[in-house]
């Protein structure tokens, strides 16, 4: 979705997390068939001053996710524009990458372009259109079909952020943009059964605008903002995932410096995120905060301070937050965060991330653009190799799904690049 933050217009459509948490897309335990991350450590001598570490997830990341991709300056991922060689894309960005661009199939005839955002797990791929529907492509098929649609107001529009969209087992859940008879607009979140069934659990999501709902394999977490002018404090609320329509849902954290959190995500032990200082009418991005998941929900733990970074966005994988953050008012990096909240920068060209089984892939690909100059830029968590071009032309943003690594492509096309095929560009890019 559209965002302005400090006066920098950013659209990140770029399909997680979104995501496994934040813009991430969360489902059955899946690597696309390639090697899932091992938890060892990467050498630090390759990514900085601090490493990964800790055991993988356990959790489906399809990239967000989780999801606006200019929050902070010009070499952000809402930039895709043409690639001038030798740009460093922001700090901590390495220098321009190999291209070994990989071979694709195309997954459906149907035509896709106008898709805002798509997800995947092991059941299938699925997407948003501008209208507020909801559509999937079983896995194993070649022919979508409707699951959902709101009914409750005209459609508004709901530039594509990774994060309206999730999925956790049986369900889907998604937000939908409605006008109101004011002249205004308001936030509907569903739940969609992938066999058919949809309920909305919240009419009105009182949330500026949806920066990503997070979930795991038992609840699902979103946030509520200030309107522009109200006083008091916003929240992080929380509803299982079963849950009643019309259940109350649980508040987990209060944010009291500021109207709003930006991004949330959630891993196995943790849900993140980060409040925005308000001065006024602008707002910046501030620290990340961390809390354990089980303490917020029992009300014994508030969360704390965990990464001191200007981020906006963030990915958990495989035991370490990965994050897109500031290091200046004008420049974006990507970084990752271990356990104790060390922080080592990405030698990858900042972007909407998505995560490969062992590899992490940057795509600055923005939904509803034209012409479609997105990217694909792929390289080892471990470090050690240089980045690889992959894909060009991408419209949409990839996710992991069973076919390999899935996006939509400038003709409108839902496309995948086989775990074979994506292993064999990754090679052939490097030196």
């Amino acid at each position: 979705m559209v965002v302005e933050r400090s006066g920098v217009v950013g659209a990140a459509a770029i399909m997680c997390a979104l995501g496994a948490c934040s813009a991430q897309s969360l489902g059955p335990p899946h690597d696309g068939g390639l090697r899932p991350p091992s938890g060892q450590r990467p050498p630090s001598s390759t990514l900085g001053t601090a490493a990964d570490g800790g055991a993988p997830s356990g959790i489906f990341d399809g990239g967000p996710p989780s999801g606006s991709g200019n929050p902070g300056g010009s070499s952000a991922p809402g930039d895709a524009g043409p690639r001038a060689a030798g740009t460093d894309g922001g700090a901590g960005a390495s220098a321009e990458p190999a291209v070994e661009l990989a071979p694709t199939t195309v997954l459906s005839a149907a035509s896709v372009l106008s898709a805002e955002v798509i997800a995947a797990d092991s059941d299938g791929i699925y997407w948003l259109l501008p209208y507020n529907q909801l559509w999937m492509l079983p896995t194993g098929s070649d022919s979508p079909r409707d699951l959902a649609v709101d009914t409750t107001g005209s459609p508004a529009l709901l530039t594509a952020y990774p994060g309206v969209l999730v999925a956790s087992g049986q369900y889907l859940f998604w937000v939908a943009k409605v006008s109101t008879s004011s002249g205004g607009t308001r936030q509907t979140l569903h739940r969609t059964k992938k066999g058919g069934g949809d309920d909305i659990l919240v009419d009105d999501l009182k949330t500026v605008s949806a920066q990503g709902l997070a979930v795991d394999n038992r609840y699902l977490y979103w946030t509520q903002d200030l309107e522009p002018g109200q006083t008091g404090t916003a929240q992080i609320l929380g509803l299982p995932l079963d849950a009643t329509p019309g259940t109350t849902p649980v508040p987990l954290v209060t944010i009291s410096s500021s109207r709003e959190a930006f991004s949330l995500a959630a891993d196995d032990q943790y849900l993140y995120w980060t409040p925005w200082d308000a001065t006024g009418t602008t707002q910046d991005p501030a620290t990340v905060w961390r809390g354990d998941k089980s303490g917020l929900l029992n009300g014994t733990s508030a969360g704390a301070p965990y990464v001191d970074l200007s981020a906006t966005f963030l990915w958990p994988y495989a035991g370490s937050l990965y994050v897109l953050y500031n290091p200046t008012p004008s420049t974006t990096a990507l970084g990752r965060a271990d356990v104790a909240g060390g922080v080592a920068t990405l030698a990858l060209k900042p972007g909407w991330l998505t995560f490969f089984g062992d590899c992490v892939l940057s795509s600055t690909a923005v939904a509803g653009t034209s012409p479609h100059q997105g990217f694909i830029d792929a390289m080892p968590l471990a470090g050690g190799a240089p980045q690889v071009e992959v894909a060009v032309d991408v419209a949409v943003p990839p996710v992991v799904g069973v076919p390999g690594l899935v996006f939509i492509n400038g003709l409108g096309q839902l496309v995948a690049i086989s775990p074979t095929d994506f292993r064999a560009a990754l090679a052939s890019g490097e030196p």
